[in-house]
């Protein structure tokens, strides 16, 4: 597995809707993995759910000592289980 690292700008997911979405939020971290990517964002409980249009794929977890919603992406960044 590879390290998390800062999400470049510009497109990720092969939706425009997720992408301008994603652009609304900061602090994105991405990191490979053999079967894609996962994809994590920072995560309060008094702020709206990131990517609420996935929630139902989201898990929650900690990446760099911080609360993170991790969405997990197969090759071409469309979102998986």
């Amino acid at each position: 597995m590879g390290d998390w690292k800062a999400l470049p700008r510009g497109s990720f997911f092969r939706s425009a809707r997720l992408d301008c979405a994603l652009s609304l939020l900061s602090g994105a971290m991405v990191r490979e993995e053999k079967s894609g990517k996962l994809l994590a964002l920072p995560y309060s409980e008094n702020a709206p759910f990131p990517l609420a249009e996935l929630f139902c794929l989201a898990r929650i977890g900690t990446v760099g000592g911080r609360k993170c919603v991790i969405y997990r992406v197969d090759e071409k960044n469309s979102p998986i289980l």
